[in-house]
């Protein structure tokens, strides 16, 4: 009879964070592989489009680049998948698969603004006009409306590798301070318990 009980087992596998995080790893692979999918798809058309509008060198590196953003994503959110499935169990069941998805949001957006900026600094010093390229794609590149030339590869940059670092920097100090928050609950607990063992231990027998 006991057997048939699924429940207990169940709730114990809950409590222990181990279906969490197999569903959200899971949920992560598979964005992965849609994103890698549509990536491609995406990145035919617009590579194909700024061939049509601003020369076959503009298109054939337009597209490089956006291989390249689209492959560092797919592999961010891939490695950040196992970083969850592979988490420690403990009291505390979604607050590290929190920590962990913010840290990735942070990195994503690292991850664009950094080699989008460096591949559309070097467009803007041979003259491309990111301005006009990035309305055709609605691709955001930051600091793309700083011009051509050495000054606006510059600008680009600079606008590219300090978002993304302060992306990071805020990601990371906010994923850190879940962590911390439910460090300080632990040792909250740990401390009620001794003090409750120790008040128990100091009551005279009756």
């Amino acid at each position: 009879m006991g057997s048939l009980l699924f429940v207990p087992g169940m709730l114990r596998t809950i409590g222990r964070g181990d279906l969490f995080r197999s569903i959200v790893s899971i949920v992560l692979y598979v964005v992965a592989l849609l994103v890698a999918i549509l990536s491609l798809v995406g990145l035919v058309g617009a590579a194909g489009l700024a061939f049509e509008l601003h020369g076959a060198a503009v298109g054939l590196f337009f597209g490089v680049i956006l291989l390249v953003a689209s492959y560092a994503a797919v592999h961010t959110i891939w490695i950040r998948a196992g970083t969850v499935r592979d988490g420690p169990g403990g009291d505390y069941v979604v607050t590290p698969i929190a920590a962990v998805l913010m840290r990735l949001l942070g990195e994503l957006y690292a991850v664009f603004a950094g080699i989008l900026s460096v591949g559309g600094a070097l467009l803007a010093l041979f003259g491309v006009r990111l301005a006009r390229l990035t309305s055709d794609f609605a691709i955001g590149i930051p600091g793309s409306g700083s011009g051509t030339g050495i000054a606006g590869a510059a600008m680009i940059l600079a606008w590219g590798w300090v978002s993304a670092f302060v992306a990071l920097i805020v990601a990371y100090f906010v994923a850190e301070s879940i962590l911390v928050l439910a460090d300080i609950a632990g040792s909250v607990k740990a401390t009620r318990r001794i003090a409750e063992d120790l008040t128990a231990r100091s009551m005279p027998s009756p």
